[in-house]
This record gives C-alpha cells, sequence and structure tokens, in this order.
C-alpha cells in the first residue's frame, strides 16, 4: 500500500499537517503566508482511490472496445475530528481550531504531510508520543470539497483531494507523493 496511508497509521499519534501553497508565475508552489496547519490525534478516517481513465480509441467497424489510458486520479479523503468548542471563532466564520475548514478556506494547493510517532508508556506510567516520525508520507493536492458532518456521536470535517503535477521549477516534475 505504498500509496495510501497504512492501517495503523490511524489513531492518536499521528499528526496531519496542511500547508496551503500559492503558485508562482512559473507554476512552483511555494507556503502561503499563514504557515503550516497542524492537527495530532484527530484523524478520524482516510481513503485513497486511484482511477485510471481511458478513452474508447476503434475503427467504427471494430465489435470490441479498445480502452487507451488518458489519465490517472488519485484522490484522498481525510475526516478529522471537531474540536468541540468553539466551532467558529468568534465572528469570522471561519473554522476555529478546525484545520481542514481553515486549509479550504486560505487556499486550494496545499501540500500535505502524515507523520506516525511511536506511543509509548514509560516506567511512570506517563504516555508519550513525541519525537521523531516512524513514517512519513507527504503529497500535493487540490483541496476540492471540505465538508461537515454532524452524526449523533460527534461533529466532523472531512476534505477531498486530488493529486496534482507538480513542477520542480526547471525541466521535470518531483514525485509526488513520497513516502519516507
Amino acid at each position: 500500500m505504498a500509496n495510501g496511508i497504512t492501517p495503523w497509521l490511524l489513531g492518536r499519534d499521528i499528526t496531519v499537517q496542511i500547508t496551503p501553497q500559492d503558485v508562482s508565475s512559473n507554476g512552483v508552489f511555494t507556503n502561503d503566508a499563514i504557515g503550516a496547519l497542524t492537527f495530532t490525534g484527530r484523524l478520524e478516517e482516510d481513503s485513497f482511490e486511484n482511477t485510471l481513465q481511458t478513452q474508447d480509441y476503434r475503427p467504427v467497424q471494430a465489435f470490441n472496445a479498445n480502452p487507451v489510458p488518458v489519465s490517472y486520479v488519485g484522490t484522498y479523503t481525510l475526516t478529522e475530528i471537531a474540536q468541540a468548542l468553539p466551532l467558529l471563532s468568534s465572528g469570522s466564520g471561519w473554522g476555529y481550531g478546525n484545520v481542514l475548514e481553515t486549509a479550504f478556506r486560505t487556499s486550494f494547493y496545499h501540500k500535505i504531510v502524515v507523520s506516525a510517532f511511536q506511543h509509548t508508556i514509560t516506567n511512570t506510567y506517563t504516555e508519550s508520543g513525541s519525537g521523531s516520525p516512524v513514517y512519513s508520507w507527504t503529497f500535493y493536492a487540490l483541496m476540492t470539497n471540505v465538508k461537515r458532518n454532524s452524526p449523533k456521536q460527534m461533529n466532523t470535517f472531512q476534505a477531498t483531494l486530488q493529486t496534482i503535477s507538480i513542477s520542480n521549477g526547471s525541466s521535470g516534475f518531483i514525485s509526488n507523493p513520497s513516502v519516507s
């Protein structure tokens, strides 16, 4: 599962960092002035879907289809558990402490970093989940949708992201996504 978030990543030691991006005139992404928006321990759900889009190219009299790949689309969905209070900051209508909504209102292009930290319990029974991540997954995406869900148990924000090609500023593209 190289391109998807692995199942063991879901949990309280998962940090999601979303950095809104500005696009320069030559297509290079730079970090927006707002900086990185981060939430830890509130990743409720994620999903990943690869889609290979095809076009049928065949002679008119041919019976069998001839699907030819024309594009590849990677779609990611992240669900953040909303903080209880306050859901809105005073007077602005912006999500307060709810990263996905704030990121969507800031920019449509984002750098997403999902990191897993090792969770340990020390001999004094205090919990620890800090230090260097044991797994980090980075990708650039266009945030196409954000919605708020309000089932009976909890409120969540869900973002749909589509991976995009990223120019390296000269003659090619960088690997998207990357795993370290």
